[in-house]
C-alpha cells in the first residue's frame, strides 16, 4: 500500500465526519425528512465510499496474506529438501570419511610391519657389522702378534747372525 491509499482513506474519513456533522446541524435547525435526506447524503456517500474502500483493502490484504503463506510454504519446502539433500551429503561425506579411515589404517598397518621389517633388518646388519668388527679386530691382533713375532724372530735372526759374525772375526783374531 502506498501513501495515495492512506490520503484516500484518511480524506474519505474526514469527509464523512465534516458532512455527517453538517447534516446533523441542519436536521437540528429543520427537522423535516426531505431535509435531513439532502443534508445526509455526502456523509452516506463519503461513509459507503470509505466502506468500499475498506472491503477492497481487506481484500488485497487477504491476497497478500495467502501469497505470503504459499511463499512461507515453497520456501519451507525448499529448506525442507535441503536439509534432506543435506542429510544426504552427511551420509555420503560420512561414508567418503569412512573409506579414507579404512585405507589409512591400512596404510598405517602396512607402514607398521615395513617398519618392522626394517628394525629386524637394522639388527641383522648391527650383528653382522659387530661380527665383522670382531673378525677385524681378531685379525687386527692377530696380525699384531704375527708382526712381533717375525720382528721377535728377525731380532733373534738379527742377533744370533751378529753373534756369528762376532765369533767368525774372534776365530780369525785369535788365528792370527
Amino acid at each position: 500500500m502506498n501513501i495515495f491509499h492512506y490520503s484516500l482513506v484518511g480524506a474519505l474519513k474526514i469527509a464523512t465526519v465534516t458532512f455527517s456533522l453538517i447534516g446533523a446541524a441542519i436536521v437540528v435547525l429543520d427537522p423535516s425528512v426531505k431535509l435531513a435526506l439532502i443534508a445526509g447524503g455526502p456523509g452516506m456517500a463519503t461513509g459507503i465510499g470509505l466502506i468500499i474502500v475498506k472491503i477492497i483493502d481487506h481484500r488485497e490484504n487477504r491476497r497478500q496474506f495467502n501469497e505470503g503463506v504459499r511463499q512461507f510454504n515453497i520456501l519451507h519446502e525448499g529448506q525442507t529438501l535441503i536439509a534432506a539433500g543435506n542429510t544426504q551429503i552427511a551420509k555420503s561425506v560420512d561414508g567418503i570419511h569412512t573409506k579414507m579411515a579404512l585405507e589409512q589404517s591400512e596404510r598405517t598397518a602396512q607402514l607398521i610391519a615395513t617398519k618392522d621389517q626394517l628394525t629386524d633388518t637394522a639388527q641383522q646388519l648391527s650383528h653382522e657389522h659387530g661380527r665383522r668388527e670382531g673378525r677385524e679386530a681378531a685379525e687386527a691382533k692377530s696380525e699384531t702378534q704375527a708382526s712381533k713375532d717375525l720382528s721377535d724372530i728377525h731380532q733373534k735372526a738379527d742377533d744370533t747372525v751378529q753373534r756369528d759374525i762376532l765369533n767368525a772375526l774372534l776365530k780369525k783374531d785369535k788365528e792370527k
